[in-house]
């Protein structure tokens, strides 16, 4: 069962995405004392810095951590998730900064942790073609209100202690090391592998961005299938 929830937000730079990625967090239910965690990987920009340090949400607590040297993604995820499970959560939602949610983003994740507790969830299911022209990241089952992947993308993905151990840790050090930032695709193969495919909601709870990609896909980037900006009730 999830009890205290962490959201980490890698940033470096870019602020014309975090600016979009803020709007909607500040919009979205997140249960009270939720930590909103924001790892700055040493920006230069003023306004990415200004977002950060004057970001507020209701109830919820926040955390700013800027490195003094740039590090590259994964090397900011480590240090920020042994920090989150330091601190006692159990349950962490990773978003990246060029990413927006809606208003059930918070209550998706932790709903379906609470069904799946052995899985990565994903909030972010695309179906975007990669350069051999088949989906990135294809649908191994389709349940209805979820489907399994056996690799996604780390747009949005709640992990916990075991998981992160188990999966990710390694990978994340060894890319950190190298400053290789597609530790996603990796992690979530490791975990498919040994028996754990990842599963995503249905709809989509994220949606990406950031077309202006570091990941070189510039010209076909990825985007969820089936995200909505509001679930309305009645």
């Amino acid at each position: 069962m999830v009890n205290r929830v962490a959201i980490i937000i890698p940033t470096y730079n870019r602020p014309e995405y975090l600016e979009k990625c803020l709007g909607g967090l500040e919009k979205t239910f997140i249960k009270k004392q939720s930590l909103i965690y924001f790892i700055d990987d040493a920006s230069t920009d003023k306004k990415t810095l200004d977002l950060i340090k004057n970001f507020e949400k209701k109830d919820s607590l926040i955390k700013y951590h800027n490195k003094d040297k740039n590090g590259g993604v994964s090397d900011s995820l480590v240090l920020a998730i042994e920090d989150c499970f330091g601190m006692g959560y159990d349950y962490l939602i990773i978003l990246n900064s060029d990413v927006i949610v809606n208003n059930y983003f918070y209550d998706m994740m932790t709903y379906y942790k609470n069904i799946f507790p052995n899985n990565i969830i994903s909030g972010f299911n695309t179906l975007t073609p990669g350069e051999n022209g088949k989906p990135r990241h294809p649908i191994t089952y389709d349940g209805g209100f979820f489907v399994r992947k056996k690799t996604s993308g780390a747009p949005c993905l709640g992990i916990d202690k075991n998981l992160y151990e188990k999966y990710i840790k390694e990978i994340l050090t060894e890319y950190g090391s190298k400053r290789k930032s597609a530790f996603d695709t990796a992690a979530t193969r490791k975990a498919s592998d040994d028996g754990s495919e990842i599963v995503c909601t249905v709809p989509s709870v994220a949606q990406h961005i950031g077309f202006n990609s570091s990941m070189a896909h510039n010209f076909n980037p990825d985007e969820a299938v089936d995200f909505k900006k509001c679930l309305k009730l009645g």
